[in-house]
Order: structure tokens, then C-alpha cells, then sequence
């Protein structure tokens, strides 16, 4: 039953991602090893495939507290789910007030940030993939 339930997840998340493509809701194609720029990352976010991201996000980063660990059902299901939809509506907050001055004026940090947090996920994802097994033999 639990592996239906996220089966039914996944795909529901599909098909909204899919319904928010076709109406022209989510950013442009960004290549592989592209950092795109902070207004698409943000709508991004703010979309379908941003909720499903930002709640496995927080549920993997809740888990690691044993505050979290020790929670009910209820909670270890709803607290990443109410961390993910806050995340977004500020995500679409800040798409809808902040103004493109801004968005201008801080491009060349978002740049160094995300380009820094690309570099160390792909080299947490080759230490985990491949340096990490080798050692356990």
C-alpha cells in the first residue's frame, strides 16, 4: 500500500507538472552544469516539480534531527509538506515583489552561491556513487 501511495505521488506530480508545462507555467530548458538564473530558479520552486524538490528536501534534511525521528505519523508527513508549500508561496512572493533591479543586481553572487552548491552536490553525488563503495571492500 505504501509504495501505491507514492506511485500515486509521483505521477499526480507528473501530471500537474505536465498541465503547468502546457500552459507555459515553468521556466525554460536548462542544460546540464548551466547555472540558471535566480528568477527561474525561483519560479522553478514556486511550480509543481519545485513542491515535489522542496519536500524531499526537507523530509531529508527534518531526518537527521531526533526531535523529527520521535514525531508521530502525522507530523513526519506534514511537516515537510508545510515547509515545501511555505517555501514556495515565498518563492512566488519574491517573484511577484522584488523588482528586476534586484534580480540584476545580485546575478553575479547567485552565480558563485549556485554554482557552489552545484559543484559540492556533484561531488557529495561521486564520493556517495563511487568512492564510498570502494572503500567498504
Amino acid at each position: 500500500m505504501k509504495r501505491f501511495a507514492i506511485v500515486a505521488v509521483v505521477v499526480l506530480a507528473l501530471v500537474i507538472a505536465r498541465g503547468a508545462m502546457a500552459q507555459g507555467g515553468m521556466p525554460p530548458e536548462v542544460e546540464p552544469g548551466d547555472v540558471p538564473e535566480l528568477p527561474s530558479f525561483l519560479e522553478l520552486l514556486a511550480g509543481p516539480a519545485g513542491w515535489v524538490i522542496l519536500g524531499g528536501f526537507f523530509s531529508a534534511l527534518l531526518a537527521r534531527w531526533p526531535w523529527y525521528n520521535a514525531q508521530g505519523d502525522a507530523v513526519k508527513r506534514g511537516l515537510p509538506i508545510a515547509f515545501a508549500i511555505g517555501a514556495a508561496i515565498g518563492a512566488r512572493l519574491l517573484l511577484t515583489y522584488v523588482p528586476d533591479s534586484f534580480w540584476e543586481a545580485t546575478a553575479a553572487y547567485w552565480y558563485i552561491i549556485a554554482g557552489s552548491l552545484m559543484t559540492w552536490l556533484g561531488t557529495q553525488g561521486w564520493f556517495q556513487a563511487v568512492v564510498r563503495p570502494n572503500r567498504r571492500q
